[in-house]
């Protein structure tokens, strides 16, 4: 029989209060065993850190944890007893919690269909059974001649255990267009749980090393596995022979994985992204992928009052390179280069460069409304209607004549700056500004004036960059850079000059400038004391990439305790976390 399916939401709730209170030394993941060779990707979560790392010894003490507890006993219903007795004794689960727990994915069959699999390591399956009947007073358990247990939730959906592991499996249905039904859960089960040594996705080289991390969170995805759904996917458009090859050699993921994880330390969240590719793809990376970015690029930018940037470099003569071969893109390209007097090659060179966006503050700006709001449309419905020139010429005369008013608003303050190889690409941007935005050259300036939506911008060339910004103080600053000369010394510059990708957001709201702090006052009102709260938590965020790996680092504020804590205990006693637990 088939029993009424619970939610697998209730099955992770417990799985993450037990590891509150798991703190022996953990033994040896060997229940990585029954993930199948064909995952397509496995989350890893370590619960004996995350339980020292997030201090939960301590959390319990606290008045929301407490609050959240009491919740859980008015209610009084058989799910929220099991939880709290779990609390009292995480032993009675029957799972062995100091292991790593595992969740994967791996193809369902069908294009775009994929089933998830849970895997935790087994203490004791008699207190296991005992948890799984409390759940549920009309579970029927089931005993497979192979030696497990299991416990269908519905077809597609069961649970299996035996004296090592339990299983979790959600199949899919095979419901989709053209899709053949899918295998139920019991099916998955019973192959998993006689999964050959050899069928065994620990039995791969750059998977056995990741399970072997010491990461509090950690993703493995195997590009590998993944390239079946994006064959198929492709199978489904035609291409040329040519194309055909081109996207076989791009999409050659024959040994190719990435790694993410997450680690919870004193002060700070550390996120890594680690891709171990073959020759293929490093070849394909290196030959697309920028320079480290520029000195002179990043030393524009008024760091004093920065909220944050991001900066990137490209190679767009390595991304053409494997893009030409593809009917058609290299013969467009020429045609391009050739309308504004350049060889292919040529236009190749100038396009390499840089780009770095940036905002400084949320600010007042004065904004200049259009004197009629139907203006354009009356403009271009008497274009469409073959009005006489004249007359048409004398109206618009009209419409600008109309007073325009004044109204205060209030928007980031935000700046770009792109470089190139070559002075002539910005010149040409400029002059196609000036036909497509309307841009003037500014009286007595060096530099144009364009709106988009009525906020007006301001834009320039020097040295191979071009400057767009809605602040015209903040286009005059970025010119005088470039004309004293001076490199910045700045750390973040140093720093950011390191990679070819870069990014930095100031989380701490005290450093934003006095004028933005106001406005941002001004605008909230009421609700800005829910946001100073947010922002107090955090002080910076980073991200940084270079070749194989990116970093991205989230610093606090609190650097006396390990980042989990300090976020545990912040969402324990904060208002919505009690609300939602009611």
């Amino acid at each position: 029989m088939i029993i009424r399916k619970n939610n697998l939401l209730r099955w992770v709730a417990i799985f993450g209060l037990l590891a509150m209170f798991t703190k022996c030394t953990q033994p040896q993941d060997n229940h990585a065993k029954y993930i199948p060779k064909e995952a397509l990707a496995v989350f890893s979560i370590d619960l004996k850190q995350l339980y020292q790392k997030g201090n939960f010894k301590s959390l319990k003490n606290s008045v929301g944890f407490k609050k959240w507890k009491g919740n859980l006993m008015e209610e009084n219903n058989k799910m929220n007893d099991l939880i709290l007795e779990n609390l009292n004794d995480p032993t009675v689960s029957g799972l062995d919690l100091r292991k790593k727990v595992f969740v994967y994915t791996y193809s369902g069959g069908g294009v775009f269909s994929s089933n998830t699999g849970v895997v935790a390591a087994v203490q004791n399956a008699g207190n296991l059974e005992k948890m799984l009947k409390l759940s549920d007073k009309d579970i029927e358990i089931k005993k497979e001649e192979k030696g497990y247990k299991y416990v269908e939730l519905d077809k597609y959906e069961a649970i299996g255990w035996n004296d090592q592991v339990m299983m979790y499996i959600k199949s899919e249905s095979g419901d989709g267009l053209g899709e053949r039904k899918g295998l139920s859960a019991r099916s998955y089960l019973y192959s998993f749980f006689n999964l050959a040594p050899d069928n065994s996705l620990i039995t791969n080289k750059n998977f056995s090393k990741f399970v072997a991390k010491n990461n509090d969170l950690s993703v493995w995805y195997s590009l590998q596995a993944a390239k079946k759904d994006m064959t198929a996917a492709l199978n489904m458009y035609r291409y040329s022979n040519r194309d055909q090859q081109v996207l076989d050699e791009i999409l050659n993921f024959q040994n190719s994985y990435i790694q993410y994880n997450l680690n919870f330390e004193k002060g700070k969240v550390l996120f890594n992204t680690q891709y171990d590719l073959n020759k293929n793809l490093k070849k394909f990376y290196k030959e697309t992928y920028g320079q480290n970015l520029s000195k002179e690029l990043l030393s524009r930018i008024p760091y004093k009052q920065l909220l944050g940037f991001m900066g990137f470099s490209w190679n767009f003569k390595g991304l053409f390179n494997w893009l030409k071969r593809v009917e058609g893109v290299e013969q467009a390209f020429e045609k391009q280069a050739k309308e504004i007097g350049l060889s292919s090659d040529d236009l190749l060179k100038a396009l390499q460069g840089e780009i770095v966006l940036a905002m400084t503050g949320f600010e007042k700006f004065e904004i200049k409304e259009k004197g009629s709001r139907y203006g354009d449309y009356l403009n271009q419905m008497l274009a469409d209607h073959d009005v006489d020139e004249n007359k048409l010429a004398d109206f618009r005369k009209r419409l600008s004549e109309i007073p325009r008013k004044t109204r205060t608003t209030y928007a980031p303050e935000v700046l770009g700056i792109v470089s190139f190889k070559s002075d002539m690409i910005p010149k040409k941007i400029i002059e196609t500004a000036q036909i497509f935005l309307s841009a003037n050259k500014v009286e007595g300036k060096p530099y144009y004036q364009f709106e988009v939506a009525e906020m007006p911008f301001f834009m320039a060339t020097q040295k191979q960059q071009l400057m767009v910004t809605n602040r015209e103080k903040l286009l005059e600053q970025m010119l005088d850079k470039g004309n004293n000369g001076n490199l910045s010394g700045n750390k973040m510059v140093q720093e950011a000059t390191k990679y070819n990708n870069y990014m930095y957001m100031n989380l701490s709201f005290d450093k934003f400038p006095k004028s933005t702090q106001q406005n941002i006052k001004d605008q909230l009102q009421g609700k800005f004391g829910e946001l100073q709260e947010s922002l107090s938590l955090f002080e910076s965020f980073k991200a940084k990439g270079k070749d194989y790996e990116a970093r991205m680092e989230l610093n606090l504020s609190d650097k006396s305790k390990n980042s989990l804590e300090v976020i545990l205990r912040t969402v324990f006693n904060g208002v919505d976390m009690i609300t939602l637990a009611e």
